[in-house]
């Protein structure tokens, strides 16, 4: 969002060349393999706007976007129902637990830190 990444950068690169151009970063392996993600995450800013973030990039993989509120946390994740592998449901599920499992924990240490 801030320009800090590449992966849009080379995008751009590579959706402004002619069909004749090439670039050598695009030929190379690593690029295959930074180009797709288990896990794509998206932030998205609050607006009044209605906006969507990135999906999953990869047929085994899952896509979230996410805005993080001054109260809340809204999210946004998807898979690709192809996939056997895949759960969306399952994983809303899992990451819904690990928000409450570090919710406990700072608790736990505001509790702490208020006895000091």
């Amino acid at each position: 969002m801030n320009g800090h990444g590449v992966d849009r950068h080379l995008l751009g690169l590579r959706v402004c060349m002619r069909p004749e151009e090439s670039a050598e970063i695009f030929k190379d392996p690593a690029y295959a393999r930074s180009s797709t993600f288990e896990l794509s995450t998206s932030g998205l800013t609050p607006g009044p706007y209605i906006a969507a973030g990135f999906g999953a990039t990869s047929e085994t993989g899952y896509g979230i976007n996410y805005m993080i509120g001054a109260k809340e946390i809204k999210m946004g994740m998807e898979s690709k129902k192809s996939c056997k592998e895949t759960d969306t449901s399952r994983f809303a599920r899992e990451v819904t637990n690990s928000f409450r499992d570090v919710q406990k924990v700072c608790g736990a240490a505001a509790n702490e830190t208020s006895k000091l």
